[in-house]
């Protein structure tokens, strides 16, 4: 939820990044409602927001938001991209020279697995999310062995996939 990963996100940040952010995202209910609780925390704690773009989902052109980020000049990057649309953010990111120690991303909505179709150029980028694959416990471990084992030994899990298994099993207990 918002107030578990979108405020703990910007509080660290702002304490570890900078004050100023620029917001982007793509165009639907869960960026729209992020950068609005954004916005407020960001004004509430003193930082500021030095501009928006929400692109619609899908989105491979980026030009736009890398020269608006441009004009900005540096700050952090608060990102609510949804998808595959992430491969090409940070791919146009980097071939614009949009380097992490002066423009670091901090994404809402990047798992290992897109993570893994991006490559080198999430390298230097943050990602924010209840749950990653390279958590090392033990109950990890055999969740990810049980994934795999069900849909194949090459795929990743994401935190979709983690709450989702989470929820079934809280119905099937409640049941």
């Amino acid at each position: 939820t918002l107030n578990q990963q979108v405020e703990p996100a910007l509080d660290w940040a702002l304490a570890e990044l900078g004050s100023r952010f620029f917001l982007v995202g793509s165009d639907y209910v869960y960026p729209r409602t992020a950068n609005r609780l954004a916005k407020a925390l960001l004004l509430s704690h003193g930082g500021t927001v030095s501009g928006e773009a929400l692109v619609p989902l899908g989105s491979a052109d980026f030009s736009d938001v890398i020269r608006r980020l441009q004009d900005a000049g540096p700050l952090v990057v608060f990102s609510t991209i949804n998808g595959d649309s992430n491969v090409a953010f940070y791919r146009q990111l980097a071939a614009a020279g949009l380097a992490p120690s002066e423009y670091p991303v901090i994404a809402m909505s990047v798992a290992e697995t897109e993570l893994v179709s991006i490559g080198k150029p999430a390298h230097g980028h943050l990602a924010c999310w209840g749950y990653f694959q390279s958590l090392r416990t033990e109950a990890n471990r055999k969740f990810i062995a049980a994934y795999r084992a069900r849909y194949g030994h090459d795929r990743s899990t994401s935190d979709p996939i983690a709450a989702a298994h989470t929820q079934v099993h809280l119905w099937a207990t409640a049941v």
